[in-house]
């Protein structure tokens, strides 16, 4: 019996955005166990330490080691065991 077990760290890679704007991947972190486990990231919109809302469309996640586990449609689905990191960005 396979046993998946992915540890994802999300980070954010150059995302342009008003000065006054930050965002953030929610989870931060998140531990996918067994190959049905799945999780949809939410990439929030941050003024200072309020959220103020989702980030649009062209905001797109990736998966930096797509043999563990991969994204699609904001949700990280795991292929097999290992780390990796989700990295947001804009795509223009």
């Amino acid at each position: 019996m396979l046993r998946t077990f992915c540890l994802i760290l999300l980070t954010i890679l150059s995302i342009e955005a008003p000065a006054a704007d930050s965002f953030r991947l929610l989870p931060a972190e998140l531990k996918l166990d067994g190959r049905e486990a799945t999780h949809r990231i939410l990439v929030e919109r941050f003024d200072g330490d309020r959220a103020i809302g989702v980030a649009d469309a062209s905001i797109k996640l990736k998966s930096d080691n797509t043999r563990v586990a991969i994204v699609a449609d904001g949700t990280v689905n795991p292929v097999a065991d290992g780390t990796t990191t989700i990295r947001a960005f804009h795509e223009q």
